[in-house]
């Protein structure tokens, strides 16, 4: 071997093994925390999410009863999660109070002020509804879509004219009469 390979082989070597161990030697930065803004979410949102930190706070439990987590991991990683769940709850027991009835007469004060106001200013803008109404007579005058493919009375899936039965849920469709033709519908 001539000295030019062994150099290149070195170079390839030293490179191999940079590229392996870079990330062992790479300092992690500490994760952030993914807690989003409670307020930001809605009320299904935050029971979902109350919902699987006590699914995760049971898995926690079996995996640390099958002996997959040790006894270290396991009590901060417990605590940790039923905090999370508890002040999880406490935000959900927040927004599913029932408002008392001082704030519920201001609302509904604040719904009927709003509603005599509209009622106070008809709008009227002939052009609008010149519009909408050419619009209604145009869609009038087109096909109907759901009249061209006939559907199953049981699930309301749409089956072909020759089925016996409907694919979706099984029912029979030979008492089912086919729709009338476009023809019959317009006459």
């Amino acid at each position: 071997m001539d000295v030019l390979t062994i150099i290149i082989i070195i170079a390839l070597m030293a490179a191999a093994i940079w590229l392996v161990a870079l990330p062992l030697l790479e300092q992690k930065a500490p994760p952030l925390e993914q807690s989003p803004e409670p307020a930001s979410q809605s009320l299904i949102e935050l029971q979902a999410r109350y919902q699987a930190l006590l699914n995760a706070i049971h898995d926690l439990t079996f995996d640390y009863e099958m002996g997959k987590v040790t006894a270290e991991d396991y009590e901060p990683l417990l605590n940790k999660t039923k905090l999370e769940a508890a002040q999880l709850r406490q935000r959900l027991d927040q927004l599913s109070q029932p408002l008392s009835p001082e704030e519920a007469a201001g609302l509904e004060a604040d719904v009927e002020a709003l509603v005599a106001q509209l009622r106070q200013k008809p709008v009227e803008d002939t052009a609008l509804k010149r519009e909408v109404e050419a619009e209604i007579e145009a869609l009038k005058m087109r096909r109907p879509a759901a009249a061209a493919q006939p559907t199953c009375p049981q699930c309301s899936s749409p089956y072909h004219l020759g089925d016996t039965f409907c694919a979706r849920c099984g029912a029979s469709l030979s008492e089912t009469t086919p729709p009338p033709r476009w023809e019959e519908v317009r006459a």
